[in-house]
């Protein structure tokens, strides 16, 4: 009785005296969590009262042209869990926070320290796709993703007897830079067939006979007839600048100029040449000559008799 005592609430990491209460349960106003207390002729109760204490939470996003991070940074109560969330932006991709974490949307348990957690982001990958409509290559080839705002570039290369013709949107440049957007993206290489001369002659003129003509040059793999026709007289031989044998045949245009020639031979007719009733003889003796040879030929009488005119009608 009548001694003295030092009376002292000491809080857990994280909480803060709140106040004292008496043995009825009522708040004892004004009591420091410290105090001397004299020992009363009755018995007395104190209970010390204890609340979380709040800490100042930061939250912030390690680019805000890249992401936002909520709920704003503000205190918040020791213990309590809230949610952090992290929202990348058009072309940008969450990563994870500060502490490791790598879900968009996270519980975040509040310790007993003002803390700062910063949601991380990056730069995106979209998908290119690079066609092409199946004369030529390109380089990519196929889907492939990049990275937002990187430069990709293309080219197209023909295959032979073609060319470059454009781009899907119109570009006629084979090579491009593509700015990578925030969709999925597909280029086309469209090409064009190459044109070639193709020509035809007669081996020693018209006057043998004649061949298809192209005044045009004609577009590679294009398939054309080429023919060739005798003038009277003259029958077809062979072709020169092909291994074909057949006087009309079908060509499938190369990568590279042609030239076919065509070869005639003339006809060959057999002229019979004789003496009526062998009172003599004719030069030279029946036998078949070439179309338009020149023939010199002579009759000759038997003795006691004299040349009288051909059988043509041609005169002494």
């Amino acid at each position: 009785f009548k001694t003295s005592m030092s009376i002292q609430a000491v809080p857990e990491t994280g909480y803060v005296f709140s106040h004292w209460t008496g043995k009825s349960g009522a708040i004892i106003p004004g009591l420091p969590s410290s105090f001397t207390y004299i020992i009363e002729a009755v018995d007395t109760t104190f209970t010390a009262h204890f609340v979380p204490n709040k800490f100042y939470l930061t939250v912030l996003s390690s680019n805000p042209d890249w992401g936002t991070a909520s709920p704003a940074s503000s205190d918040q109560t020791f213990g309590t869990t809230i949610t952090l969330s992290a929202t990348p932006k058009l072309g940008y991709k969450f990563t994870d926070w500060s502490d490791g974490n790598t879900n968009s949307s996270r519980s975040y348990t509040i310790g007993a320290s003002n803390a700062t957690i910063t949601a991380n982001f990056a730069k995106a990958d979209f998908p290119l796709t690079v066609n092409n409509d199946g004369h030529g290559t390109t380089t990519p080839a196929g889907r492939n993703e990049y990275e937002y705002q990187s430069t990709v570039n293309i080219t197209a290369t023909p295959s032979t007897g073609y060319e470059f013709s454009h781009w899907q949107n119109g570009d006629i440049n084979p090579s491009v830079s593509y700015y990578v957007v925030a969709d999925d993206s597909i280029y086309t290489a469209y090409f064009k067939p190459l044109y070639f001369t193709i020509s035809t002659s007669v081996d020693g003129g018209s006057s043998k006979g004649s061949v298809t003509k192209f005044v045009d040059k004609q577009a590679f793999g294009t398939d054309i007839t080429i023919t060739a026709t005798p003038a009277e007289g003259y029958e077809f031989d062979y072709w020169e600048g092909t291994a074909e044998s057949n006087e009309s045949f079908s060509y499938t245009v190369e990568a590279h100029d042609a030239a076919f020639k065509a070869h005639f031979k003339p006809l060959q007719f057999h002229v019979t040449t004789k003496a009526r009733y062998d009172l003599g003889t004719v030069t030279p003796a029946s036998q078949s000559w070439d179309f338009g040879t020149s023939l010199s030929i002579g009759a000759t009488a038997n003795p006691g008799f004299k040349f009288a005119g051909w059988s043509d009608g041609y005169g002494m």
